[in-house]
């Protein structure tokens, strides 16, 4: 799934959302609420917990995810049978 696309998922809000790492998986992808938009996690600032994010429209955000608040982690929901 490319970054161009993956913002037309819905998401919800992740189970067990501070785990290791501020929540940021090392595998797959991670996403945040952050001021009522989705941000797909990019990397992380040269040797430092700034995690840098992507949003829809290409707007990056830098954010300290052990100092922020409001920070919501998200998924992309999974499919209902």
């Amino acid at each position: 799934m490319s970054v161009s696309n993956i913002f037309d998922n819905d998401f919800e809000p992740r189970p067990l959302e501070d785990y290791g790492l501020y929540g940021v998986e090392t595998f797959g992808d991670s996403f945040i609420k952050f001021h009522d938009k989705i941000w797909k996690f990019l990397y992380f600032q040269g040797k430092s917990n700034i995690a840098v994010y992507i949003d829809k429209t290409g707007e990056f955000l830098e954010i300290c995810l052990e100092k922020a608040q409001n920070v919501t982690r998200m998924q992309i929901c999974t499919p209902k049978n």
